[in-house]
């Protein structure tokens, strides 16, 4: 699973269109009503002191 964070901005909407035609791919923004793509869209605020969704907790599993 990818998870892209900042999904809105403007680095985000190029890696999003590149991954668009995934199925293993969500997106992360503050605003997802901000989002018109084909891939899932979530919440996600790195301020907010909540825990990122069940769904998306496995992204938070892997890094680089």
């Amino acid at each position: 699973m990818i998870l892209v964070t900042g999904a809105a901005g403007a680095l985000g909407t190029l890696i999003a269109q590149r991954l668009g035609d995934r199925d293993d791919t969500i997106l992360g923004t503050r605003d997802p009503g901000q989002l018109q793509a084909p891939l899932p869209v979530r919440r996600l605020d790195f301020d907010e002191p909540r825990a990122p969704s069940s769904r998306a907790s496995k992204a938070w599993t892997c890094c680089c």
